[in-house]
């Protein structure tokens, strides 16, 4: 008879930890990190190393999986020719970031670099770098 209550007991003390709320801090924290990517548009800044030019561009909206839509203003032609042109930003799994013309054409290949910025791949004579602004 003991057995059967202290078992009632123990079943009810475990039934009723589960329902009574924790502490208020064993909640998850509201708090976003700025590394958490959150699919938003982002505004970078452009630089090229050589001239010192700088414009602001903005990845856009995904369209694609691994696509945003892109928007660089007609002064980012004082940073890189053609850059105003650039109309997606494709990423690849490696992190390479692909910015093309509306036809497809690749104007600039960035890849992560040792801080916080990409850096230009290709072409080869490309001296530029994207920052994160936003």
């Amino acid at each position: 008879m003991r057995l059967a209550a202290l078992t009632g007991i123990l079943i009810a003390g475990g039934i009723g930890l589960y329902l009574v709320p924790g502490p208020q801090s064993a909640r998850l924290d509201p708090f976003t990190s700025g590394s958490i990517v959150t699919g938003e548009a982002r505004e970078y800044a452009v630089a090229n190393l050589r001239s010192g030019e700088v414009c602001l561009v903005r990845k856009g909206r995904a369209v694609t999986a691994s696509a945003s839509e892109f928007d660089a203003d007609i002064d980012c032609e004082a940073v890189w020719s053609g850059l105003s042109s650039a109309a997606t930003w494709s990423e690849q799994d490696d992190g390479l970031v692909v910015l093309a013309d509306r036809s497809g054409h690749a104007l600039v290949s960035l890849a992560p670099g040792d801080g916080v910025a990409f850096e230009a791949m290709e072409p080869a004579n490309a001296d530029l770098s994207l920052t994160v602004v936003q």
